[in-house]
């Protein structure tokens, strides 16, 4: 009988888990599919090479156009607390972005350690969340960059109409109106405190957290005490409680005075302590409450100074500065998108939209101010389960992506925002970073693998290779788009697979597959994106263990602390050429493999393994190529004790050079007996 040529050229179809059936599996599907990928060929990956060493532990990093310049920011956690750092383009170092005070001065700008960020870009603005401190936005100015707190940039002033303020005097507490003097700031005549055990109230419609009590008079001894009226917590009763300034103000000289406290929440319900003056515990009190108090969001400033005497002011001026913290009861944003000019801010399950945030004027490098938070503006995600781990933007709609649902935000304004589940299952991302979207598709790693969602349909594209993923951490997976290719890293475990989102498809049971390729040796935390207009146009990665980033697909091996090897591997499926049940004779195999670049990297490692009705038989051989850029092709001979009924080819390339599986021939001539 003559023998039959076969001809392989075609692995599209990516790596399965060796427990999987082998009859199941077409002649481009392999069992093992290790640093390379498909181009042409399987072609051995790219090296990572180090572009930068922080000196501490990575917490995120975003890139992003401001004007004509590429800024790349990073958080970098350090000293039991965590700050952060810009680079931008032409600079060689990170510089530090500090804190921008009210006063025009600059203090540090630190974060609690421990805790990665999500960022947002819109416009010429980072806005940085980390689910434990307050939000903030990070901005540049000609020279540099500054922090603030998001809800800093939307401070309330109370007008005049809304507030009434005046003295208390005396231990037992009688309360004057003075609302005309407070609200003049022409003449110094607004009387502060009289004496010790004397001072000042206010009383407003709306709530607030600072008062500036303006061009005081020094007085060396001055010093006060700050109290809310409300409750002490959710379980107290309402009486007047002690209010810690967030910054003490100096008294010795004559200035401005600012009076800050930190909205009063309990920590445990969430409920806001500040409450008004009702009609009946004032009629209730000895003290002598105007009928302006009633009714209204009060606090007072009580006189500690032994030495007596009056202090005078030009009156005062009414701010909330942490509006945004009292609307979510003290909830610290984890998740943070831009979608059409709004800002999106996730909150365990649910979200809220800030106001339409328009562009500087043309030419304009600077803040775009995110403010007019309403408490209207809040989105609820809480069916099936789970809290909101990715905003991604889809097709025509803002996904939302829980642990337990998709949902999308559809509409372009909040007269027709509507949000909807759209998954049927209930499944979504176990890690919010995987979630990304490739070629129109949304893909994420769940609890039992990887799925894909287009809007419509959600299908799981990871099961034939189950134990493999199984085998991950896939708390911490994160995932880009680059090359056209999904490419899903998992830190814990070193490991990063490729896919090929034009390989999606279906078997004969109906599940879907997707072809994935598997790479080792280098750590992923996050992808940094530099391929924008004018960029760089590389992708850089996070280790967030080491410290580093690093360049992806950069030479022909792996550059950190020291060089490394990229070892390729691939593994066919066992060949059954078109008949399983006969044993085979396998007279002639034709390798093609590429050239290298380096006279070291010029062998190739091949194994022929073989199944037939005597057992598993296994041989080896050395295909050494040439140093150029074409194609290598010789005969080799598997030899004759290793007849059988399939046959499974091994290549391994393991030096410090390019490689390139392309594919091989197999001459086979069935046997009768």
């Amino acid at each position: 009988m003559a023998a039959t040529v076969f001809n392989f050229k075609d692995f599209r179809g990516g790596f399965f888990d060796t427990s999987y059936p082998n009859e199941l599996m077409k002649d481009n599907e392999c069992y093992q599919l290790e640093n390379v990928w498909w181009n042409g060929g399987l072609k051995k990956r790219g090296g990572v090479q180090k572009t930068v060493t922080f000196t501490s532990s990575l917490r995120g990093a975003v890139r992003h156009k401001i004007g004509a310049t590429w800024y790349t920011f990073v958080a970098i956690e350090g000293n039991g607390s965590t700050h952060m750092f810009y680079n931008k383009t032409g600079a060689t170092d990170y510089s530090t972005i500090t804190k921008l005070d009210d006063n025009g001065s600059v203090t540090t700008l630190a974060f609690t350690a421990d805790a990665s960020f999500s960022f947002a870009r819109i416009h010429e603005q980072i806005v940085a969340v980390n689910g434990v401190d307050k939000e903030h936005l990070i901005f540049p100015t000609v020279s540099t960059v500054y922090g603030q707190t998001l809800e800093k940039y939307d401070t309330r002033y109370r007008n005049d109409k809304d507030w009434y303020a005046g003295q208390l005097t005396g231990s037992a507490g009688t309360y004057t109106n003075d609302t005309t003097d407070a609200q003049n700031s022409t003449t110094a005549n607004f009387q502060i405190t009289s004496n010790t055990n004397s001072g000042m109230w206010i009383a407003a419609d709306l709530t607030y957290n600072k008062f500036v009590v303006k061009t005081s008079v020094a007085n060396s001894d001055a010093s006060f005490t700050f109290q809310y009226y409300g409750k002490a917590s959710s379980a107290a009763s309402l009486t007047w409680n002690t209010a810690t300034p967030i910054a003490t103000a100096t008294w010795t000289v004559a200035s401005n005075k600012v009076v800050e406290f930190n909205v009063p929440v309990d920590p445990n319900t969430r409920e806001l302590l500040f409450q008004p003056l009702g009609k009946a515990e004032a009629d209730a009190a000895t003290a002598n409450f105007p009928s302006v108090m009633k009714g209204r969001f009060c606090t007072r400033m009580i006189s500690n100074h032994v030495n007596g005497g009056s202090l005078n002011s030009q009156g005062l001026e009414l701010q909330h500065t942490q509006y945004l913290s009292q609307l979510n009861v003290n909830y610290k944003a984890s998740k943070v998108a831009h979608h059409r000019n709004h800002v999106i801010l996730g909150y365990d399950n649910w979200f809220r939209m800030s106001p339409i945030v328009l562009p500087a004027a043309a030419g304009a490098v600077g803040e775009q101010t995110v403010k007019g938070w309403r408490g209207s503006d809040l989105f609820g995600a809480d069916d099936g389960g789970g809290n909101i781990q990715a905003f991604v933007p889809h097709l025509d709609y803002l996904a939302v992506l829980t642990e337990g649902r998709i949902y999308g935000l559809k509409g372009n304004s909040f007269a027709n925002y509507d949000l909807k589940p759209l998954s049927p299952d209930l499944i979504g991302p176990i890690s919010g970073k995987s979630a990304t979207v490739v070629k129109s598709r949304i893909y994420f790693v769940a609890r039992d693998g990887v799925y894909t969602f287009d809007g419509t349909n959600l299908a799981k594209v990871s099961s034939h290779i189950e134990e493999t993923v199984n085998a991950l951490t896939l708390t911490d997976a994160v995932s880009t788009e680059y090359l056209g290719r999904l490419w899903i890293s998992f830190p814990s475990n070193s490991v990063t697979l490729v896919a090929d989102p034009d390989t999606i498809r279906q078997d004969e049971d109906g599940d879907f597959r997707l072809s994935f390729y598997k790479h080792t040796g280098f750590r992923v935390d996050q992808f940094l994106d530099f391929r924008g207009t004018g960029d760089t146009g590389a992708m850089q990665t996070m280790d967030h263990n080491k410290n580093f980033m690093l360049r992806m697909n950069t030479g022909e091996k792996d550059i950190a602390t020291t060089s490394v090897t990229i070892t390729a591997k691939f593994q066919s499926k066992y060949h059954d050429f078109g008949n399983q049940l006969t044993d085979k004779a396998y007279e002639m195999f034709k390798p093609l493999v590429g050239d290298v670049s380096q006279t070291q990297g010029v062998n190739y490692t091949l194994k022929f393994y073989t199944r037939s009705r005597y057992g598993f038989a296994s041989s080896s051989a050395v295909l050494t190529a040439s140093v150029s850029s074409g194609i290598h092709t010789e005969d080799l001979t598997i030899p004759p004790d290793q007849d059988g009924k399939n046959l499974g080819v091994y290549m391994e390339h393991d030096y410090k050079t390019e490689a390139k599986f392309i594919g091989y021939s197999v001459a086979v001539e069935e046997k009768p007996f």
